[in-house]
């Protein structure tokens, strides 16, 4: 609607209307984190069990590709119906789009009362300055052998997923020659992987954990991408086996990073006598936030040093071997540093049973020193 209208105003008007916009973006980016953080810590309460969470996340990927598909479609629908009204037809978006927020929003809310851990109000300590507060939570959670592992596992997707978003127009037009087009393809190609491995992914983190499943995709993932780098990276044959193992590696992550991060949550409690979900979700959040405008920035100026001209037909040769490193070899790269870091990610379902009945036994008043050993490669 934006783009639409920015070609359709003065230019007496077009600062205001950028910073309407402006406003409007950050309202957004603040509003979705005000849903993301609580709804993603909410899971961690409502699924106690290790693959109870794992299935949980299965569902909530499965509506997720539903929705995405819906903000996708439904803009090229309503632009159909209203060709010769391109407001209205972006208007009809926005109404599709918030019924279908609102509409999900309150069925969760009403199918979820009651699930929440409700604290003892006795032991609640109301902290004067929050953000402090924040910044110590922080601290404390980083100071967690698996917190610690998972930010590294987390910062190594985010790393590659910004510079895989913004990096595939330009690797397509550029790389590949092929046009605009092309984008709505891809997207659709990877709509339909999403779809045919998101069970396969649920049952491979059954049976085998979430964190080794997560450990092989990714590992699959980077050697793949590698390999298209050196062997044919600007073919598109290449190209698609890319982005296909890509979509793979990302909707696994979407898929099970949140459930992964959930068990946190006992080692918390273990360690610290508190539980953080929405800090630790939190946590998460802001660091994914920060890597991706870091890349993106990265990403730029590299294609600057590069000598990247919008202008041109044909870019040199220097800015698609800059292209083909930035999108296929770093990402693949740091595939492989995040499968380094889940290969001694010390939770798995044997030990996370471990945890739980220690803390049961704790909470209880019992005696629970017998089990110790079988949890000190969790604590660190």
């Amino acid at each position: 609607m934006f783009g639409y209208g920015i070609g359709h105003i003065g230019q007496g008007s077009s600062y205001n209307f950028m910073s309407a916009y402006l406003v409007l973006a950050i309202l957004f980016r603040v509003f979705f984190s005000c849903f993301e953080i609580p709804n993603n810590a909410f899971g961690a309460e409502i699924a106690s069990g290790y693959d109870e969470r794992t299935r949980l996340r299965t569902v909530t990927r499965a509506f997720a590709i539903v929705g995405n598909a819906i903000g996708y479609i439904s803009p090229l629908i309503m632009l159909e119906i209203y060709k010769d009204n391109q407001i209205m037809g972006w208007k009809a978006t926005g109404y599709v789009t918030a019924f279908a927020c609102g509409l999900t929003w309150l069925i969760s809310i009403y199918m979820t009362r009651g699930k929440s851990i409700v604290l003892d109000k006795s032991q609640v300590v109301k902290k004067k300055n929050i953000l402090k507060n924040i910044a110590l939570n922080y601290i404390e959670l980083c100071k967690l052998k698996a917190m610690r592992i998972l930010i590294i596992y987390k910062a190594a997707f985010s790393c590659a997923f910004a510079l895989y978003n913004v990096g595939t127009l330009y690797y397509l037009q550029n790389c590949l020659g092929l046009g605009n087009k092309y984008s709505s393809y891809m997207y659709a190609f990877q709509i339909t992987i999403f779809v045919l491995v998101t069970p396969l992914i649920n049952k491979m983190a059954l049976f085998m954990g979430k964190a080794r499943q997560q450990m092989a995709v990714m590992l699959t993932g980077g050697i793949g991408g590698i390999a298209v780098f050196l062997i044919s990276p600007n073919s598109t044959a290449g190209g698609i086996i890319y982005i296909g193992l890509f979509s793979i590696v990302q909707t696994s992550f979407w898929q099970l990073s949140s459930s992964i991060f959930y068990d946190v949550v006992e080692v918390d409690e273990y360690v610290n006598n508190q539980r953080r979900e929405g800090d630790i979700m939190s946590l998460v959040s802001v660091l994914g936030t920060l890597i991706t405008a870091v890349m993106v920035q990265v990403f730029g100026i590299a294609l600057d040093l590069a000598g990247f001209d919008s202008a041109l037909p044909v870019q040199s040769e220097g800015v698609i071997a800059v292209l083909d490193c930035m999108y296929i070899l770093v990402p693949g790269v740091c595939f492989l540093i995040g499968a380094l870091a889940l290969k001694i990610f010390p939770i798995n379902k044997e030990s996370f049973a471990a945890l739980q009945t220690v803390l049961r036994l704790r909470r209880e008043g019992k005696d629970y020193s017998m089990h110790l050993k079988d949890i000190e490669k969790v604590i660190g």
